[in-house]
């Protein structure tokens, strides 16, 4: 009769546990085989480990295997609830944990972007030494991921991100990448007027953005005020307002909708 909870032997199949433990095994073995001195100093450890599971753990399961078991089953049966509702599980870590982002390290490796890029000016040296870097740098990869990283919903980052962007958009190249995220706002806009249940949230995002420009650039603030401009709020309002007419035409109220610019239509 083994000895060993069921429930530990369930959790080592899952794909996550497992592949992770496989991780930290590995990585055991290498540190030891690297650091000699490690190696042995680990000796008494592990063999202590060994021989308290053997003489006093495994004994206490045994004379209370009963108990033991019945909590085995209800883990294992909570294990594929948790299952449900945590598909994560069903992942391996190079699948899932890789993916994590370390919102701490972001936060300082912006800080160091500002210092290079605002403080020791790097971007205007590229500019005069190297114009096809400077091009890629911005087009590929700093303007594509600050947009990124803005998406993400944290203040202290976009505190850092918003200089950057703004600094970007002095060059030409930056410009032009910049003006690929146009887009964006459009869709942006597109999903306001048919998703009716995400309204709340887009606009939330796109007055979080607003501030954040406004507070950044408040010498000039043209880059805030396309965020929210007079035209944006005249499209808003003629899409509810011809939502409005749609419900009172369908109930006979009104013979056919009008934008609030006074075109049918029909």
């Amino acid at each position: 009769m083994s000895t060993s909870p069921n429930i530990m032997c369930r959790l080592f199949e899952l794909p996550l546990i497992s592949s992770t433990w496989e991780f930290i095994q590995n990585k055991y073995r290498q540190q030891k085989e690297q650091y000699p001195l490690l190696k042995y100093t680990l000796i008494v450890p592990e063999q202590t480990t060994i021989l308290i599971n053997k003489q006093f753990i495994q004994p206490i399961y045994i004379r209370h295997r009963h108990k033991v078991n019945d909590v085995d089953t209800f883990l294992c049966h909570q294990l594929e609830t948790i299952k449900c509702y945590c598909p994560i599980l069903q992942k391996t870590k190079d699948q899932e944990l890789d993916k994590i982002i370390d919102i701490d390290a972001l936060y300082y490796l912006l800080c160091c972007l500002k210092l290079l890029i605002l403080n020791d000016e790097c971007l205007e040296t590229a500019a005069k030494d190297n114009r096809g870097f400077l091009t890629y740098c911005l087009e590929k990869l700093l303007v594509h991921h600050i947009w990124k990283i803005l998406s993400l919903g944290h203040d202290h980052l976009n505190e850092c991100c918003v200089p950057l962007l703004l600094h970007a958009l002095s060059y030409e190249s930056g410009k032009t990448a910049f003006s690929a995220y146009r887009y964006v706002m459009c869709a942006l806009e597109i999903q306001l007027d048919t998703v009716i249940s995400d309204r709340s949230l887009i606009i939330h995002r796109l007055s979080k953005l607003y501030l954040i420009l406004l507070q950044q650039n408040k010498q000039q603030s043209t880059t805030a005020k396309g965020v929210f401009s007079w035209e944006f709020f005249l499209n808003r309002f003629d899409t509810l307002s011809l939502e409005s007419q749609i419900n009172l035409e369908e109930s006979g109220d009104i013979v056919s909708p009008q934008s609030i610019g006074g075109f049918n239509t029909e």
